[in-house]
């Protein structure tokens, strides 16, 4: 997930206090995680199940798991009561 609905989850996400630090480590982390073990672990399944649908399947879980982070991710919300 990239564009405007990721900028937008972040900025509900954090406090503007932390905002930057929080957007920097959790993408960088994530993409740690993902871009550095996805050639490897799609390497894995194409040999294991010899199936040229694992990549649907690899984005299909990844959906999933995006979906389930955005449902669950806590909101900051905005006080501007005085």
């Amino acid at each position: 997930m990239s564009g405007p609905a990721l900028y937008t989850i972040i900025s509900n996400a954090f406090p503007p206090s932390v905002r930057l630090t929080g957007l920097g480590v959790s993408f960088g982390i994530g993409m740690i995680l993902f871009s550095g073990f996805i050639p490897a672990i799609m390497y894995g399944l194409l040999h294991y199940f010899h199936s040229a649908y694992v990549p649907f399947f690899i984005a299909l879980v990844t959906a999933i798991i995006t979906t389930i982070g955005m449902l669950i991710c806590p909101r900051y919300e905005n006080d501007t009561s005085d």
